[in-house]
């Protein structure tokens, strides 16, 4: 069975967080979010963005 994995551009992640795009991106920044770069553009995966969302409950409500 494949595995699809779902990714987010940083704006997507932005409003599932509830967040500013420039708040989401001083969270890479940080560290505190995991983004990669692909083909010039920032994205997350789904997981990733879940996995956040368990961890830092406070800003992600």
């Amino acid at each position: 069975m494949d595995r699809v994995i779902r990714l987010l551009t940083i704006e997507e992640a932005a409003r599932e967080l509830h967040l500013s795009t420039p708040q989401a991106l001083k969270l890479v920044a940080e560290g505190k979010l995991t983004a990669s770069n692909i083909d010039g553009r920032c994205v997350l995966s789904e997981m990733q963005l879940m996995f956040f969302k368990r961890s830092h409950p406070a800003l992600a409500t």
